[in-house]
C-alpha cells in the first residue's frame, strides 16, 4: 500500500503555444479556489487573505476571493456553491462521508458546472488542493499553484510548500527554495537547545527521560486528508497495517503520541494499538522535539504524519506506513510534477516574490517586502500544529513541559470531560479526589456539579431531592447532608476541615449562595423556605486584627436556623447568625446576631423584631385551620448523617467486578471497552448514556407510571438512567455476560425498578408480555434479522395504544444505509412520527433515530 505519490494525476504535456498563452494568463486573472466540498474555511481563507495584497502590489493583479467567502469572487455570475455541491453528490447531513467519497473524483456534471463558470485565462490558487480539482485543471490545461504548510516545521519560522502544473515556473521559484544546508543547521540548533534543557532537568533529579528501546506511534486526526487513498474505501487507520506494526513492535515498548486536536479518536487508536501489538500501550507525554532531539534509542512509526518527515533530519529511525503528506523538494534536487518546493514564509508574504514568479516582465513593486520582523512571526499567527510552538521559546515553555510530562495532559483531558458533561442538557458531574464519598438515590433528580478536593469528605443526598446546584469542597472530613424532599438551586462552597452543612427535610432554596468556611457548620431545619439572592457565610473572608496584640478579632462562627423559617429575597446571614424556628426574615435584611423568639418577623439592617406572634404558610389563602398551621411539625425528624446509607463502596466494588467480568469476555463492538458508559458515575464506555438521553430528548414522553422495554439493553445503563423517571424498566439481551454485568451495576447503585433478562427477541415474542408504555430499539434491528415491516408489526404488539417507540439506526454509512427509507413502513402500521434526528455520541459512528407514537 506504500506509495511515494500524493495522488494519481495525469499531467498533460504543455505545448509551446500554450506556454505563451499561459504567460498572458498569469498576468491577467487570479482566482482563489479551495476544496469546495470540505467543510473548513479558516485555513484556506486565512492563507488567501495573507497573499491578496502582496499579489496586488507585486503583480498589479487583483486576486479574487473564494466562492465561499463574503468577499467578491471572480467566477462567472450565477455560480452557487450549494448547486455545485448538489451536483457533486455532497450531503449536508453527512458532511464527513460526502467529502471522503468525493475527494478523488466528482460526477461529470459537477466538473462541467464549475468549468462553465470559470473565466478564461485564469490562474488558480488553492490551499491543500484536492485531487479532483488538480485532475480537472490538468485535463483542461488550466494553470494552478497548490499552497500548503510545509511538513518540515522545525525551523525558527514556517516554510510554505508550493506545487504547480506549469514547468516554466520552477526556474522562477528556484532562487527562493530552502536549501538542505539551512535545514540541517536549523535541526542541529534546535536539537542542541532541547538536549541542553533536558540535561538540566536530569541533573536536578527531576523528570528523567526514558525512551530507550521504544517505538512511538504518531497519531493523526481522523479527518486528515493525507489518510485518504483512491484504492481504499475509507480513511486509513492503524488497523490497516496490522502486520507491519506487529513486526515493528517486537521487543520494543510501544507508546502512543496523540494528535492534539483528536483526543477522543486517540483513545480508540491507543486501544487498537494495544490489541494489534499484544501489549499495554502507554501515552507519550514528550513533545515532538524532545522525541526527535533525544539520544535515546527511539523509533517513530505512523501512517502519514509530517512529523515522520521531520524525523530524518534528526537522525531518527522512521517507518512511514503509507506515504509522505507533502513530498518536498530541496534547492539541489530536481522537482517532479508531484513534488512541492519549499520557500520561506517571509518571502511568500513579499510582493517581490510574487512579481518574480508571476510577472517578472512587469516593473518591480515599490516595496519588495515588509520590514524585517523578529523570528516566529508566522508561528505567532498560524501555529496550530503539534508541539511546534515549543520551538519559539523553549525556556519559557519549560515549566509547562515539566507539568505536562508529570500528568498535566491527563488533568487537562479530565477537566475537558467534566466541562463537556455540564453541557449535556443539565446533567450531573462529579469530580472528586480519592477517599471521598458522594451518594444519591435513584429517586433524586440531579443536575449540576460536585467537586471535592481533599479526603474524608462526604455528601449525602436523600430520597426525592431536587438538586440543581454546584457543590465545591476544599479540605478534609467535611460533610454535606440534604435530607429528603429538599429542593436546592444555588452554589455551595465548603472549605477548611471538619465542617458540616445540613439542609432539613422539605426545605426549599430558590437561588442561594452558601459559604461554609473554616471548618464551621451551617445547620438549617425542616420545611424552611429560602427565596433568591440569599447568601449565608460563616466567615468574613478577611481578618480584623488588634494592632496591639496581633490577634484576630473576627473568628468564624456557626450559623443555625430552626425549622419552618421563611427567608425573603436578598437576605444576608453572617457568621454567628441564629434564627429560631417558625420565624420570618424580611427581604434585604442582614442577620448577624442571635434571635431567640419564635413566631416573629425580623427585618432591617441589622435585622430586628418588627412584629410578634406571626407564622407563615406556603399556600396563599385567606384563612387556615390550626391543624394546617401545625402540619409542618409532623415532618419526620432528619436521620443522623452517620446513619445515612452510602452505596459508594458498593458501587466501586460493583464497577470493579463488572469490569473484571467484561475483561473475561470482551465484546468486539465496544472497541475494547464497555459499549455503554455513564459520565456521572465514573464508568467509561464507547457510548455515554447521559449524552444519548440528551440527544433523544425523552423527557416529554416519560411518566412516573410508565413501564419501559429495552430490546438489546447491553449492560442496562439506559434503564438505570431512566429509572428515577419511570415505574419499571425491563431490559433484554441475547448476551448473558452483558445481563450479568447489568445486574451487578444495578445492585451497586441500589436501583430497584430495573429488571434484566437473558433472552432473544424471538424468545420475548413467544412469552406474549403485557404491552409497554415505551419500547426502545437502539441499533439492534439489523441483528434481529427480521424484515423491517415484520419488525414494525411485532413492536406494535409490544406497545400500548398511544405508547412511544424510539428506534435507532446502526451505522448509517455501512450496514444501515437505508434506515430512514426503511422505517417508513412504521407509518403503514399505524405509527405517527413525533421526532427524528441524528447523533454521533461516540464521536465516530453516525446514527439516526426516530420517535413514533402508536395510534390507538
Amino acid at each position: 500500500m506504500a506509495s511515494n505519490r500524493v495522488w494519481p494525476i495525469s499531467i498533460v504535456p504543455i505545448k509551446p503555444c500554450f506556454k505563451q498563452r499561459l504567460r498572458n494568463i498569469l498576468v491577467s486573472r487570479i482566482q482563489f479556489l479551495p476544496d469546495l466540498l470540505r467543510n473548513t474555511r479558516a485555513f484556506p481563507e486565512g492563507f488567501f487573505d495573507l497573499v491578496r495584497e502582496p499579489i496586488l502590489q507585486g503583480c498589479g493583479i487583483k486576486a479574487w476571493a473564494s466562492p465561499e467567502s463574503r468577499l467578491e469572487h471572480g467566477l462567472k455570475p450565477g455560480f452557487s456553491v450549494e448547486t455545485f455541491r448538489e451536483l457533486a453528490g455532497w450531503s449536508e447531513s453527512d458532511i464527513e462521508s460526502s467529502w471522503l467519497r468525493h475527494y478523488f473524483d466528482l460526477p461529470t456534471r459537477a466538473y462541467d458546472y464549475l468549468l462553465a463558470h470559470l473565466p478564461a485565462n485564469t490562474l488558480i490558487l488553492s490551499f491543500e488542493m484536492p485531487p479532483w480539482l488538480a485532475n480537472l485543471l490538468d485535463r483542461q490545461q488550466i494553470p494552478y499553484l497548490d499552497i500548503r504548510v510545509s511538513p518540515l516545521r522545525f525551523g525558527r519560522d514556517l516554510y510554505i510548500a508550493l506545487r504547480t502544473n506549469q514547468s516554466h515556473l520552477y526556474p522562477r521559484l528556484q532562487p527562493y527554495v530552502v536549501s538542505p544546508e539551512e535545514l540541517r543547521l536549523e535541526a542541529g540548533a534546535l536539537a542542541a537547545s532541547v538536549r541542553m534543557h533536558q540535561q538540566r532537568l536530569e541533573e536536578s533529579g527531576r523528570y528523567p527521560l526514558d525512551l530507550d528501546n521504544t517505538l512511538v506511534y504518531i497519531g493523526q486526526a481522523p479527518y486528515d486528508a493525507s489518510l485518504l487513498s483512491p484504492t481504499h474505501s475509507s480513511a486509513l487507520r492503524c488497523t490497516d497495517f496490522v502486520d507491519q506494526l506487529r513486526q515493528l513492535a517486537q521487543g520494543r515498548r510501544v507508546l502512543h503520541k496523540a494528535h492534539p486536536f483528536a483526543p477522543d479518536f486517540a483513545k480508540e487508536e491507543q486501544r487498537a494499538l494495544a490489541e494489534i501489538t499484544g501489549q499495554a500501550v502507554g501515552i507519550c507525554y514528550q513533545n515532538a522535539y524532545q522525541l526527535l532531539s533525544c539520544d535515546h534509542d527511539v523509533a517513530l512509526v505512523g501512517i502519514s504524519s509530517g512529523l515522520l518527515q521531520e524525523a530524518s533530519w534528526f537522525g531518527k529511525q522512521v517507518h512511514t506506513l503509507f506515504r509522505p503528506v507533502v513530498p518536498v523538494t530541496l534547492a539541489d534536487t530536481p522537482a517532479s510534477a508531484e513534488d512541492f518546493l519549499q520557500v520561506h514564509f517571509e518571502d511568500w508574504l513579499s510582493p517581490a516574490f510574487w512579481h518574480a514568479v508571476l510577472t517578472p516582465e512587469n516593473p518591480a513593486p515599490r516595496l519588495s517586502k515588509l520590514p524585517a520582523l523578529q523570528h516566529h512571526h508566522a508561528r505567532q499567527s498560524l501555529d496550530q500544529w503539534w508541539d511546534y510552538a515549543k520551538v519559539m521559546t523553549w525556556e519559557k515553555s519549560l515549566p509547562i513541559e515539566s507539568f505536562e510530562r508529570t500528568g498535566g495532559i491527563m488533568l487537562r483531558q479530565r477537566i475537558e470531560a467534566l466541562e463537556q458533561g455540564l453541557l449535556q442538557n443539565r446533567s450531573m458531574v462529579v469530580d472528586c479526589d480519592e477517599g471521598n464519598e458522594v451518594y444519591w438515590p435513584a429517586s433524586a433528580s440531579m443536575r449540576g456539579k460536585i467537586t471535592i478536593r481533599g479526603r474524608g469528605n462526604r455528601v449525602i443526598i436523600d430520597e426525592q431531592v431536587d438538586f440543581d446546584a454546584t457543590i465545591d469542597i476544599t479540605g478534609d472530613h467535611n460533610g454535606i447532608v440534604l435530607d429528603r424532599d429538599v429542593r436546592l438551586a444555588g452554589k455551595i462552597y465548603v472549605s477548611g476541615s471538619g465542617g458540616m452543612l445540613r439542609l432539613g427535610a422539605g426545605s426549599t432554596f430558590t437561588r442561594v449562595i452558601i459559604k461554609c468556611h473554616e471548618g464551621k457548620n451551617i445547620l438549617i431545619g425542616r420545611d424552611c423556605m429560602f427565596s433568591n439572592e440569599i447568601e449565608l457565610r460563616t466567615t468574613d473572608g478577611h481578618a480584623i486584627v488588634d494592632p496591639d496584640t496581633g490577634m484576630r478579632l473576627n473568628p468564624a462562627q456557626d450559623i443555625i436556623i430552626g425549622d419552618h423559617v421563611w427567608v425573603g429575597k436578598g437576605v444576608t446571614i453572617l457568621k454567628g447568625g441564629q434564627i429560631p424556628g417558625n420565624t420570618i426574615v424580611g427581604a434585604d435584611s442582614l442577620v448577624n446576631g442571635i434571635y431567640t423568639e419564635s413566631q416573629t418577623l425580623l427585618a432591617g439592617t441589622p435585622a430586628r423584631v418588627i412584629k410578634e406572634h406571626v407564622t407563615w404558610q406556603r399556600e396563599l389563602k385567606d384563612s387556615f385551620s390550626h391543624a394546617e398551621l401545625e402540619q409542618w411539625k409532623q415532618l419526620s425528624a432528619p436521620a443522623e448523617a452517620a446513619s445515612s446509607p452510602f452505596v459508594s463502596d458498593d458501587w466501586e466494588q460493583a464497577k470493579k467486578l463488572a469490569l473484571e467480568k467484561f475483561a473475561l469476555q470482551p465484546q468486539a463492538f465496544g472497541r475494547g471497552q464497555l459499549y455503554q458508559g455513564h459520565e456521572a458515575w465514573g464508568l467509561a464506555g464507547q457510548r455515554p448514556t447521559l449524552a444519548r438521553l440528551q440527544a433523544y430528548g425523552l423527557d416529554p414522553y416519560l411518566s412516573p407510571e410508565h413501564n419501559v422495554l429495552d430490546i438489546g439493553c447491553n449492560i442496562g445503563l439506559i434503564g438505570m438512567g431512566l429509572s428515577p423517571r419511570i415505574n419499571r424498566y425491563h431490559g433484554i439481551d441475547s448476551n448473558p455476560a452483558l445481563i450479568e454485568i447489568a445486574q451487578i451495576l444495578t445492585a451497586g447503585r441500589g436501583i430497584k425498578n430495573c429488571e434484566f433478562q437473558h433472552c432473544s427477541f424471538n424468545d420475548l415474542m413467544q412469552t406474549l408480555p403485557a404491552p409497554y408504555d415505551m419500547v426502545l430499539s437502539f441499533a439492534v434491528h439489523v441483528w434481529i434479522g427480521l424484515p423491517m415491516a415484520q419488525y414494525a408489526a411485532h413492536l406494535k404488539t409490544l406497545l400500548k395504544p398511544g405508547g412511544t417507540l424510539i428506534i435507532e439506526s446502526n451505522r448509517l454509512a455501512t450496514n444501515d444505509q437505508s434506515f430512514f427509507s426503511d422505517i417508513q413502513v412504521f407509518l403503514d402500521h399505524g405509527y405517527v412520527l413525533q421526532k427524528q434526528g441524528m447523533l454521533k455520541d461516540d464521536g465516530i459512528i453516525e446514527r439516526g433515530f426516530c420517535i413514533f407514537r402508536r395510534m390507538p
